[in-house]
């Protein structure tokens, strides 16, 4: 007897029930799976009726069963697993892990955050061995908030006191990173829905900028995160105002702070983007008062500290970048004498600054628009998210995000003497949103392919699109996992010195005497002697010994009057650096005054630690 039927059978059920499908009216035909599918193992919705309406006597199970109410820890686990971000963000870490964890990733200022966390784990106090930047004092071992922020050394020298060690700092990196894709995905997911969220979260996963940046043992990583965090929680809860949302928006960025103190212009943009936000007859003072208590929290201690010990309100000893015209004035050229105020230099070479900051503009706008490894790939998305900027299309919720990307663009514009790449990471994070959503208002999203036996699948134009741009990106993640890193643009190797894999910039890695130089100073060298040399962070950084950075362009009396104001024990030339191996003639005319010298390879080591003994 044909038996007729109304519903799917159960298999099929099974499918649209996971899948979300409608249930559809199927014709009245046989049921496909025979009367075995008639008995399930599990029963279906009408106990003692089949799958299809036909009557057969209920059994005893049947009778009597329930569906099993399911525990408090079952439901938060089912909905933790039903959550993007969090896929997304163990897909990140996963991804990142395993070269963060085989080599080390150095730099001048990752190995500078390090020396600081190295001498805090040791109990020496926040001391720098590092004297890169000739301004203030003569002490080569000197307090390193002069030029390095206070957070990230703490936090890196309680990982290291637990025995972390450099694969630890750069794990915690990771984990990092991978907060900081689900605040990304979260935040497109709040402006413009899920979809977009998911594939901006996806994007920033395969993004090489935030692989490459965010690993390396410095602040990029907790200070993104904080700040991505605050814009976040404003954004989230920000209509109508929660206080507590705000409190925590501003003890992120206080916290975000104490790592980059230019987050003091964000701590301004993020309220004013909440005021363009904002709807009329919403709470005014409650919410910005309980941001400012936030950000005080954090920012007052360590601003009553920096009054009392040196004088002004900002704990940043580089307030000197306003006051030269390139960093290099105050790194390889410097040692040439007192520096002007900020306010004095700003006054001479007006038409300087405005030229250089429109210069740093322009190099920044090509760098977030025009190089592939940043927004080129999204860029048919600009001119769309650009007109419903300018038709007012968006709605008021992306108020935040839009005004800190364009005060932190413009923050690093203005700083004219120091361009960074790094410092426009939290613009493009804030801008992956607005290119998915530009993308998706292309109409990409509206050429539907489906597929499978029930054609439940479902892609898009803006899917393909968003997996071409992450294979395109995820080129530099495969290169990583072949030993290949990126530095300054350029690709380099990995070597091991000291039972450490680590990497760097081209010309410590690719130096075959570096070595046996670290070998000829843990020999024949106190730990108290300081260097001098043109690259003195590896020197520091393996064998501990302070050093300071050797200026170009000095002649023989300044030459030894650097030595002497240092109290320079040993100064290191290299005499392939043309740019100091002229000093080598300097020094061995000095061997009247008891300077000797020794050759190590292609370097060539002065002891001059006579010139200021006898002084």
């Amino acid at each position: 007897m044909v038996t007729p039927f109304a519903s799917p059978c159960p298999p099929v059920q099974w499918v649209l029930q996971i899948t979300g499908r409608r249930r559809r009216t199927y014709p009245k035909l046989s049921s496909p799976c025979s009367n075995r599918w008639s008995r399930p193992v599990l029963p279906g919705p009408k106990p003692g009726l089949g799958w299809g309406g036909d009557v057969f006597p209920p059994r005893a199970d049947e009778r009597s069963w329930a569906p099993p109410t399911p525990t408090s820890a079952q439901r938060a686990w089912r909905r933790a697993i039903s959550v993007p971000e969090l896929w997304l963000a163990i897909l990140g870490i996963g991804l990142y892990a395993p070269p963060a964890m085989r080599v080390a990733q150095l730099s001048p200022d990752a190995v500078e955050y390090i020396d600081i966390a190295r001498r805090l784990a040791a109990g020496e106090g926040f001391l720098l061995g590092i004297k890169a930047y000739h301004v203030g004092g003569n002490d080569i071992l000197h307090d390193g908030m002069a030029e390095r922020a206070p957070l990230y050394p703490i936090l890196a020298a309680l990982l290291l006191r637990t025995g972390a060690g450099l694969a630890g700092l750069q794990f915690a990196n990771v984990v990092l990173a991978g907060l900081c894709i689900v605040l990304v995905c979260g935040l497109g997911r709040t402006l413009f829905g899920r979809q977009v969220g998911v594939l901006t979260g996806l994007l920033a996963v395969a993004s090489p900028v935030l692989l490459v940046r965010l690993v390396p043992p410095m602040t990029e990583a907790l200070s993104a995160s904080l700040t991505l965090l605050a814009v976040w929680l404003v954004t989230r809860f920000g209509s109508p105002p929660r206080a507590a949302a705000f409190v925590s928006a501003g003890a992120a960025l206080g916290l975000a702070y104490l790592m980059r103190p230019t987050v003091a212009a964000l701590a301004v943009a993020l309220p004013l983007g909440w005021l363009l936000m904002r709807c009329r007859g919403q709470a005014l003072g409650r919410p910005l008062a309980a941001f400012g208590v936030g950000v005080l929290a954090f920012v007052a201690p360590v601003s009553v500290y920096s009054l009392l010990t040196r004088g002004t309100l900002s704990y940043s000893g580089q307030s000197y970048l306003y006051a030269v015209f390139r960093d290099a004035d105050v790194l390889r050229n410097g040692f040439r004498g007192p520096l002007p105020t900020p306010l004095e230099f700003v006054t001479d070479n007006a038409a300087f600054v405005v030229a250089a900051i429109a210069e740093n503009t322009r190099s920044y706008s090509g760098l977030l628009l025009f190089d592939v490894d940043w927004l080129l790939p999204l860029a048919p998305a600009w001119p769309v998210a650009l007109w419903m900027l300018a038709r007012g299309r968006y709605p008021r919720r992306v108020w935040p995000a839009l005004v800190v990307a364009a005060i932190n663009f413009l923050t690093y514009a203005a700083t004219w003497a120091n361009f960074q790449e790094r410092y426009q990471l939290m613009t493009l994070m804030l801008l992956l949103p607005f290119a998915v959503h530009g993308l998706s208002g292309l109409g990409l999203d509206r050429l539907v392919w489906s597929f499978g036996p029930i054609r439940t699948g479902r892609i898009t134009l803006l899917h393909l699109v968003v997996l071409a741009v992450v294979f395109v990106w995820s080129a530099t993640l495969v290169r990583q996992y072949g030993g290949t890193f990126t530095y300054g643009g350029e690709p380099v190797g990995t070597r091991t010195d000291r039972d450490l894999r680590w990497t760097g910039p081209p010309r410590w890695v690719q130096d075959g005497d570096l070595t046996r130089l670290l070998d000829w100073i843990d020999a024949r060298t106190e730990v108290d002697d300081s260097l001098a040399h043109g690259q003195p962070w590896p020197l520091t950084f393996f064998t501990g010994r302070s050093s300071t950075l050797l200026p170009i362009r000095l002649d023989q009396p300044r030459l030894q009057q650097f030595v002497e104001w240092y109290r320079v024990g040993y100064v290191v030339i290299d005499t392939r650096d043309r740019d100091r191996r002229g000093y080598q003639g300097y020094l061995e005319a000095l061997s009247g005054l008891g300077v000797r010298w020794s050759a190590v390879g292609a370097y060539r080591v002065f002891d001059t630690r006579a010139l200021w003994r006898r002084a």
